[in-house]
């Protein structure tokens, strides 16, 4: 057998088996490790998808719980009572359209507060100087402590109708937890975290430990810049509690607040790991099975070639090998082709030995003859 370009001896049958199998199993690992690469970018990229879906659907959920509230103040803001000025009649009025809602409907001018249906008498208060005020469509306006729960509330504000200088605004307020509902009856990834900012990118709801971060500002210069320019997309951003996460900003809605959803780099990774543990597994077991087939199939053919061998040298020390029943038709018709030159062997030695002799038995009656002659 001649030998390998790059070995000094000829190569076993069974060394070229192996050498078979890895031939065919390097070429499969190899695409093996592309698909997996590809799995992970079709992983990441529906990840990315889940993230995106999901951030607009709680953005549009939000959009339309403080269209609710819009509804509403603009229904009140039109309200005869207010064109009147019948202030007492438009409190009536008030506290029986929020009646039984959970909300609390406000009426304010630029520097006092003329009611609000969460206290049970109607008052006025007077407002701070920079007290929120619309002139035309609507404005949200978030405060920490609301003057009766004391605790964070919202207000949807619009103004009066059927005037272009309006001197009141009619406001619904509502607490933020009627957000974190929204938040909490979606799913999210492993570790994900979800968030509602306004337009000054404050959080007014988060699906993880909300009350910690109601009303505080994002920190993450990108993401600020990106929402305070009304943009969209995803950023590789560090969560409030510090988590390293792909997040994706959804776009603006019409009161200018916006939905942030987070997954951990980390879930991501944890994906990859999976992937590449089952890719190296796989090629594991089929390099296994390979050389387990290739040391089987080797030995099967090893042992004819061994008995092939042994019938040359009964061959060449002059003994006739017996016929090969190995169960390959080429090592058994060599085995035949062995015992055939054998037998012919024998044939040919013993006519040449029968030949010997008659020219020895020749020779010596001439010799007697030629003795009795002299």
């Amino acid at each position: 057998m001649p030998a390998l370009p790059w070995t000094k001896s000829p190569a076993s049958i069974r060394a070229r088996l192996v050498l078979l199998v890895l031939a065919v199993w390097v070429p499969a690992a190899i695409g093996l490790a592309l698909q997996t690469r590809d799995a992970y970018r079709n992983q990441e990229q529906a990840a990315r998808e889940g993230l995106r879906q999901l951030a607009l659907a709680l953005n549009f959920a939000v959009e339309s719980e403080l269209d609710r509230r819009q509804v509403l103040a603009q229904a009140l803001a039109t309200s005869p009572l207010l064109k009147v000025r019948d202030i007492a009649g438009f409190d009536r009025q008030a506290r029986l359209a929020v009646q039984g809602t959970g909300l609390h409907a406000m009426l304010v001018d630029r520097t006092h507060q003329h009611l609000f249906t969460g206290r049970p008498e109607r008052d006025a208060a007077p407002r701070g100087p920079d007290a929120f005020f619309v002139e035309s469509g609507s404005g949200v306006v978030f405060v920490e402590q609301g003057p009766v729960t004391r605790r964070p509330s919202i207000g949807l504000f619009v103004p009066e109708a059927g005037t272009t200088s309006p001197r009141y605004n009619v406001g619904v307020t509502f607490p933020p937890s009627e957000l974190q509902a929204l938040l909490k009856r979606q799913r999210y990834p492993e570790g994900g975290v979800a968030a509602v900012i306004d337009a000054r990118q404050r959080v007014m709801a988060r699906s993880r430990d909300p009350e910690r971060w109601i009303g505080v500002r994002a920190t993450h210069s990108q993401l600020v810049e990106m929402a305070h320019r009304g943009g969209s997309g995803f950023i590789s951003t560090s969560t409030l509690d510090g988590v390293s996460s792909l997040t994706f900003l959804a776009p603006p809605n019409r009161h200018g607040w916006a939905a942030v959803v987070a997954m951990p780099q980390s879930t991501l990774m944890r994906a990859a790991g999976r992937l590449a543990a089952q890719a190296v597994a796989v090629s594991a077991v089929l390099l296994a099975i390979g050389l387990l087939v290739a040391l089987w199939v080797a030995r099967r053919i090893s042992r004819p070639v061994l008995q092939l061998e042994r019938a040359g040298e009964q061959l060449l020390a002059g003994r006739v090998p017996e016929p090969l029943r190995t169960g390959l038709s080429e090592i058994d018709r060599v085995g035949a082709v062995l015992h055939d030159a054998g037998v012919r062997s024998r044939e040919s030695a013993r006519l040449l030995e029968s030949r010997v002799q008659q020219a020895v038995t020749e020779a010596r009656e001439a010799e007697a003859r030629l003795f009795e002659a002299r």
